[in-house]
């Protein structure tokens, strides 16, 4: 369980600093479809 939130955790920071180098991105939309 506890591997699992560290990994979700992780993601989600790699998203927002993906999405502040380069805002509005499809690929990366594409890439991290979590919606």
């Amino acid at each position: 369980m506890e591997d699992v939130y560290f990994e979700e955790d992780g993601v989600v920071s790699l998203w927002l600093g993906q999405v502040k180098v380069a805002p509005g991105s499809n690929f990366l939309r594409d890439l991290y479809r979590v919606d």
